[in-house]
């Protein structure tokens, strides 16, 4: 069983959706020589929010050498294509025309001197064989993904989503900077919850649920460890409003709100104007999928399960928690700070030969960097 440990270290190893492409290029997810069209799919597949409008909105075309130059949108990420003879559309950043990838440079002067000058590219090993792992290495425990969970009582009960901790063998609460055994107690998969139990812990703080649940219109805040692994390892905080009553196909068990939530979020705590919880986040439109689909990129369209079927189920299964009223509106730093003081960072633990077995060896060399992470 894991124990108690500290976190500091664990937080550089967490690998969510969002990698940069120095990661993707050390798990041969991007390659030299793979095709501009494969490095997309590669893109939408992993999430890469960044690197998705590849199709064209930054780009430069040379074609008496048929290299082209293709930018993020926050052009921290330049990407070099050769034997282009169809470039990506500037008015269309879904078109991405044909050519392979030649390099990855971290700036636009530094491919434009390769494209003009051709001077020997570094780059990482381009073969795409897997890496090799001894049979004991592939049954160590590493963390593979992370979520946010919230207390709901003094005794150190806490609520998630049941798809954060759906494939982990052990989940592991980071508070204060140590690392807490979470023991699954009970799981709702058509409402997408969990309660867990944190081990060992005296815990005093807790949010209590709203007795009236929020309305189409009211403020809201979202609370979670978004991408952890670019951002600080402190809570984050993002306001909204609920936008609709229902979600996805009528979905009345959820709101749909505009407060801004990434990978890792999800388990995360919504709040009222009163510091009550009136639901849980739980996902937000495949933005990567419109975008491919329908050519369009769908802003702040996010869902989270109404704080009622949470009561339901606490109650389902004799979870102890505290309702209140949300007519006493506090300040947003109050609403902040109880949050902070009841919600935490989960991260999920599995070993390597669990999760080929659940994803097949390709896809799991495809995610992981399988050496230096992990956990002793």
């Amino acid at each position: 069983m894991l124990k108690k440990v500290t976190y500091t270290s664990i937080m550089l190893l967490i690998l969510v959706s969002c990698a940069t492409p120095e990661q993707l290029i050390n798990q041969n997810v991007i390659y030299k020589g793979m095709s501009k069209s494969a490095l997309f799919s590669a893109m939408v597949d992993m999430n890469i929010g960044d690197d998705i409008t590849l199709g064209g909105c930054y780009r430069d075309y040379y074609p008496e050498t048929q290299f082209e130059i293709l930018g993020s949108s926050s052009r921290y990420a330049w990407y070099v294509f050769k034997d282009v003879t169809v470039p990506a559309a500037v008015s269309n950043c879904s078109y991405q025309g044909n050519g392979v990838l030649e390099g990855v440079f971290a700036s636009f002067t530094d491919a434009l001197n390769y494209v003009q000058k051709g001077p020997q590219i570094a780059e990482n090993s381009t073969s795409q064989e897997e890496p090799v792992l001894a049979p004991e290495e592939e049954n160590e425990l590493i963390p593979f993904s992370n979520g946010t969970g919230f207390f709901v009582n003094t005794d150190a009960y806490l609520v998630s989503n049941y798809h954060v901790v759906e494939k982990c063998q052990y989940v592991g609460a980071a508070i204060n900077g140590e690392l807490f055994n979470v023991r699954v107690m009970a799981s709702d998969i058509v409402n997408d919850l969990i309660v867990g139990k944190v081990e060992d812990l005296d815990q005093s703080s807790y949010l209590p649920l709203s007795m009236e649940g929020a309305y189409l219109g009211d403020n809201i805040i979202a609370a979670g460890y978004p991408l952890a692994d670019k951002l600080s390892d402190s809570l984050k905080v993002t306001r909204g409003i609920v936008s609709s009553m229902s979600g996805i196909n009528n979905n009345y068990s959820e709101y749909q709100i505009d407060a801004a939530v990434q990978g890792g979020n999800s388990g995360g705590p919504l709040l009222d104007n009163s510091g009550n919880v009136v639901g849980v986040v739980v996902s937000q439109l495949n933005k990567y999928r419109l975008l491919v689909e329908e050519e369009t990129i769908p802003e702040n369209v996010n869902f989270a399960v109404k704080s009622q079927n949470l009561e339901n189920f606490l109650k389902a299964n004799n979870i102890e928690y505290e309702t209140k009223r949300s007519g006493n509106i506090i300040q947003n730093r109050l609403v902040a700070k109880s949050a902070q003081d009841a919600t935490m960072m989960l991260l999920c633990f599995n070993t390597i030969a669990n999760l080929k077995q659940m994803y097949g060896e390709q896809n799991v060399s495809r995610i992981f960097t399988l050496k230096d992470s992990k956990i002793k």
